[in-house]
């Protein structure tokens, strides 16, 4: 599989966005698992979806 180089429009201010994220970053003991949400900013290309578009991912079915 061949990747598309997006860096052309990560350079864009009109295709890239900074986004604020919200991650669940945890680990393993004896006592459980512990997890709290890490909050992280990234730089992306954000494309709007409609719901439609979201009933073709796998993840909508979960």
């Amino acid at each position: 599989m061949r990747l598309l180089n997006q860096s052309a429009r990560f350079r864009n201010r009109r295709f890239r966005q900074t986004i604020q994220v919200k991650r669940l970053a945890g680990q393993h003991s004896v006592s459980g698992f512990k997890a709290e949400y890490v909050e992280e900013r990234l730089t992306a290309i954000v494309i709007p979806t409609t719901p439609q578009d979201m009933l073709l991912l796998p993840e909508q079915e979960r």
